[in-house]
């Protein structure tokens, strides 16, 4: 992520809205976010106008490094940010299939 250089997720005393999620959820509530994060930007990926496709794809990248890092510290998994971008790529090419039925 750019948080030395992208400051509009800071508060007024320089600290980072991710940095804050570090330090008040859980495992299992970052971990949500983070990979909520990834298929967001995975999904949005071409289609926001303004933003090219590796921009966000770029985004998402960086998100699935941040849980990679988590799950890695917490000694839960050894994934790294390439498998957690294949799995969250499947899950998001599903659901550009899903017509809303179960």
């Amino acid at each position: 992520m750019n948080y030395g250089t992208n400051k509009h997720y800071a508060n007024e005393y320089g600290m980072e809205l991710n940095e804050y999620f570090k330090h008040h959820f859980n495992y299992e509530e970052l971990a949500g976010w983070y990979t909520m994060q990834v298929l967001k930007y995975l999904v949005r990926a071409g289609k926001k106008e303004g933003e090219s496709y590796d921009k966000d794809r770029n985004k998402a990248l960086d998100y699935a490094g941040e849980l990679a890092n988590l799950s890695n510290e917490n000694k839960l998994t050894e994934y790294t940010a390439d498998d957690i971008m294949s799995f969250a790529q499947d899950i998001a090419d599903d659901f550009k299939q899903w017509k809303g039925e179960e």
